[in-house]
């Protein structure tokens, strides 16, 4: 059988949308291989397992984003408020265009830590990371894991909750893409709000 690149990128395609919309546990290969309009044997031809194939996915998905993002963050040449606001426009960006994608990796990572654990353990440590340098220079007072923590929650929760607040069938779809567009231009404000003050002792 010849290996087909574009088979396998069908696969990785079919196995995001799957994984996103059902969790790793919940989907099955015949899942992914109805989706992909493929034989599910050729799952295993090209991925092995299910596991195989979740990495592949979350990898890509990871390089994608963090391609992109990381080289700017990690820079030193660039401003930390700039990287902030680079920062938040790429995350609203990649939540925008992959709706389940926010719930998906916080569910992944309450059930099913260990695929994660497998991905990133190679990532450098937090304090290596220029902007985090960056920030200990202007507010050394504050941990700097309560910073990455609060510039992730405030603009990746939004997207968790999204489907709430479509619930609630008092906005449409162009008043929440409003309030999504409101929030992404404060979330700046608000970070250096955080760092321009100490933390309450």
């Amino acid at each position: 059988m010849a290996y087909d690149l574009n088979t396998e990128e069908k696969i990785k395609v079919a196995a995001a949308k799957i994984f996103e919309e059902k969790g790793f546990e919940r989907t099955k290969n015949k899942d992914i291989a109805d989706a992909a309009g493929i034989n599910p044997a050729l799952l295993n031809y090209y991925f092995r397992s299910k596991e195989k194939l979740f990495d592949a996915v979350l990898m890509d998905k990871i390089q994608t984003f963090s391609g992109v993002l990381f080289p700017i963050l990690n820079d030193p040449n660039v401003a930390l408020f700039d990287k902030i606001d680079i920062l938040v426009d790429k995350y609203f960006k990649l939540f925008k265009e992959n709706p389940h994608l926010a719930f998906f990796l916080m569910n992944e990572l309450q059930n099913n830590k260990a695929n994660f654990t497998r991905i990133i353990k190679n990532l450098p440590p937090l304090e290596d990371i220029s902007i985090v340098k960056q920030f200990k220079e202007i507010n050394p007072a504050i941990n700097s894991l309560q910073f990455m923590i609060n510039v992730m929650s405030i603009t990746i929760f939004p997207f968790i909750v999204a489907n709430a607040i479509s619930a609630y069938e008092v906005f449409d779809n162009n008043e929440i893409d409003t309030i999504f567009e409101e929030r992404r231009k404060m979330i700046p404000i608000w970070i250096r709000g955080m760092l321009q003050n100490n933390p309450v002792k």
